[in-house]
């Protein structure tokens, strides 16, 4: 009876000590991504950069510059999307400006973001299945430059 206790632990000493390094390879802090969107040289005025994980996804803004900052991307192998809004359309009617124009949702003094110009992209890079972009993110701070042709 002894023996079979013994092998019994040692089974289950050997399993976890192949187990553990898996669950803990997707866990740790998650990371930061920071770095510039450009497509075909010219750098994005808008839009968002989307990090999907194998269970949690991420996102950061592009700002006017072309730069993005994504914060708690998951650790391991993610996949990237970069979606640009279409452009806004001129506005329609007789010129007045209405009760909420010119401010952003009726707050006095405050400013719209600031929006660079519209660079369109191709609609693959919208799909993590098509847009052939990549990571492996191993947390902390990280540089990764989106350069789309």
């Amino acid at each position: 009876m002894m023996r079979r206790c013994a092998s019994l632990k040692w089974c289950w000493l050997v399993g976890l000590s192949g187990v553990l390094p898996l669950l803990a390879a997707g866990c740790g802090k998650p990371g930061t991504l920071s770095g510039t969107v450009t497509y075909q040289g010219q750098r994005l005025g808008s839009g968002m950069v989307v990090f999907h994980g194998s269970h949690d996804t991420a996102t950061g803004p592009i700002k006017a510059d072309g730069t993005y900052t994504a914060i708690k991307v998951p650790r391991g192998t993610v996949r990237v999307t970069v979606e640009v809004p279409p452009p806004p359309s001129p506005p329609q009617g007789s010129g007045k400006k209405g009760a909420m124009e010119g401010s952003s949702m009726g707050v006095a003094g405050a400013e719209p973001p600031a929006v660079g110009p519209y660079v369109p992209i191709p609609d693959s890079y919208k799909d993590p299945n098509t847009s052939g972009l990549t990571l492996e993110v191993t947390g902390g701070n990280q540089q990764f430059d989106i350069k789309l042709d």
